[in-house]
């Protein structure tokens, strides 16, 4: 990989101004019965103008499909649908699992960002900063995501196609970078463009929706343009005809050894997974987009994130991400979050307040790399890594995207 790269990690708070509903809200959307059915009531008087009373229906029954997993969420109390799904894994409601994967996918249908936040969403402007007045993005960037949304990858694929239609790329360019912008799922049985360089937006935990392509319209397989269909309809229609199909979702257990931070080998991530999801033949692809993330970070100069919370349950991923990088190779951090603001310097000039997301993320990465047996002698200690590692911080997606996008 090429050294040097700005690595961006983008959590929930990224896809915030597109529409899609934070952590709490999302539970509530996903846990509630009347919060879900006063979501959906809201959502359908403005596209429709009024209630449509069969749609309406529509979206209730689907909800009520989902009542046990559902239940399970409101009843234990959980923050999030991971959370839940942490404790239930390998337990005997492990199969509701699969259940919060649909339903997940269900309230991103709901909305749709591409007709009522593309306006006000922070992705627009981040695409044309990653493409920088050019037919193809940047080969110094490498964007790493945590969120499940597809619009990140849907307005990326669209600004290749559109930009490719003014001035054309060569084709061994096109094939890799219609895998590039979509991690892979436009193509999941071909791994090769993995292993070449340039620009790459990496699906850490897959995607609740497939791109869009000929074939997925022809066999009826989920994609995202049933979840951007501009009538909210037909999205709620979509989910319930296709609603059989698994999302290919991953949380983070499923690939990651939670005690080890190493990634699982292939007959593990099937046990892991469950014998009845649709997608356990992906682990090629998913082991391959961890992998190469994890090359990225070792290459780094500057990693932001940007909307991400140092959650506990994320601590074996950042692990598996950071483990070996060298503290003789100087990093930029960048914590991006409006929790910044609180922000207050510390004895040694860097922001070492630990309830803030800049201190979160400084800790976090200064506990780990001081610890790595792999460090050269003299960069182990925080000594080294106060010497080698830099922290900066901002409040909003868009003031990064202004100012940070170096």
């Amino acid at each position: 990989m090429t050294d040097g790269k700005h690595v961006i990690f983008l959590g929930a708070g990224a896809s915030a101004t597109s529409g899609y509903p934070l952590a709490r809200e999302l539970t509530k959307l996903m846990a509630d019965r009347l919060h879900f059915f006063n979501h959906v009531r809201k959502l359908l008087a403005r596209e429709e103008g009024t209630v449509d009373q069969a749609i309406y229906n529509v979206a209730l029954g689907l909800f009520d499909s989902f009542e046990p997993a559902a239940k399970l969420l409101k009843e234990g109390s959980f923050a999030t649908m991971d959370e839940l799904s942490n404790l239930a894994f390998g337990g005997q409601r492990a199969g509701d699992v699969l259940a919060l994967k649909r339903l997940l996918r269900l309230i991103f249908a709901l909305d749709n960002p591409h007709v009522w936040h593309w306006g006000t969403s922070d992705y627009p402007n981040f695409v044309n900063a990653l493409f920088g007045g050019r037919e193809v993005p940047r080969d110094d960037v490498c964007i790493l995501s945590f969120n499940y949304d597809p619009y990140l990858d849907f307005l990326l694929f669209s600004a290749l196609r559109a930009r490719h239609s003014l001035r054309g790329v060569d084709d061994d360019k096109m094939r890799y970078l219609k895998q590039a912008v979509t991690s892979g799922f436009f193509d999941p049985g071909s791994v090769d463009w993995l292993q070449a360089d340039g620009f790459s937006h990496l699906k850490l935990h897959g995607v609740a929706a497939l791109p869009h392509t000929p074939p997925r319209v022809d066999n009826k397989i989920f994609h995202w343009m049933h979840l951007f269909d501009r009538d909210i309809r037909r999205r709620c229609i979509h989910c319930r005809d296709l609603g059989h199909q698994d999302p290919p979702v991953l949380l983070p257990w499923e690939i990651i050894h939670p005690e080890e931070s190493t990634l699982l080998n292939e007959a593990d991530f099937r046990r892991s997974v469950g014998a009845s999801w649709q997608h356990s033949e992906l682990h090629p692809l998913f082991a391959g987009i961890w992998k190469r993330a994890r090359n990225e970070i070792q290459n780094a100069r500057k990693v932001s994130f940007v909307g991400m919370s140092m959650a506990a349950l994320y601590e074996p991923e950042l692990r598996y991400l950071f483990h070996e990088r060298r503290l003789d190779k100087p990093l930029q951090l960048l914590s991006v979050s409006p929790g910044n603001k609180a922000t207050r310097e510390g004895g040694t000039g860097v922001p070492l307040d630990r309830v803030t997301p800049a201190g979160k993320l400084y800790h976090f990465l200064r506990d780990l790399l001081r610890r790595d047996p792999f460090a050269p002698k003299g960069v182990g200690t925080v000594e080294g890594f106060e010497r080698s590692v830099g922290v900066d911080w901002a409040y909003e997606f868009s003031e990064f995207v202004a100012l940070h996008m170096d």
